[in-house]
Formats: structure tokens, sequence, C-alpha cells
């Protein structure tokens, strides 16, 4: 009876090629990759911001730029600034967060 390692004798440099590629810091990656990265991050954002009762999401966008995630948009107060912000810096977990967001 052949075991697994010996019908793929290819597969141990395969698995540890894929745990090597997770460990790639982000300026050496593709910019599929990193574009990945990106909608990863704005849509937990996003998601986040909507299943939040104390935020209106639907006029808040989200962007990475230049590394530092972007709230634009409008609220409607200075604690649900405060929230959105709280929010997005727990999701983003040490990408900056800049606060373009304004009062109307």
């Amino acid at each position: 009876m052949m075991t697994f390692v010996h019908r793929f004798p290819f597969m141990p440099l395969v698995l540890v090629t894929l745990l090597a590629s997770g460990c790639t810091p982000l300026s050496d990656r593709r910019p599929d990759q990193v574009d990945r990265r990106e909608a990863v991050l704005t849509t937990d954002v996003k998601g986040a911001l909507i299943g939040s009762a104390q935020v209106s999401a639907a006029s808040i966008r989200v962007d990475l730029e230049a590394g530092t995630l972007v709230l634009h948009g409008f609220v409607d107060s200075e604690g649900e600034r405060s929230e959105a912000l709280r929010i997005a810096r727990r999701i983003a977990s040490g990408t900056p967060v800049e606060d373009r967001l304004e009062i109307r």
C-alpha cells in the first residue's frame, strides 16, 4: 500500500512553498496580491460599519490610499465619526486610518 507521500512526492515542496509565500512582506508581493489585500481590508471595514447600529455606513466610503485606510463621506455627529473611526482602527489593526469624514 502506497502512502500519500509516495503517491505525491512533490506535495511537501508545494506545501512549503505555499506556507512561505504567506510570509512574504507586502512590498515584495505582486500587485494582484496587494490588490486582494486592499479589497479584503476595505470590505471588512465596510462590513463592520454596516453592522454597527451607531454608524450610517451608506454615506461612508472606505478606500486604501498608499497604505492608509481612508474614510470619506458624511456623518450626522461627532459621536458617529468617532465610532466609525474606532471600528476602522480595530479592523485595520496596524494600518494607519485617515479621517476625511464631514459632519452634515
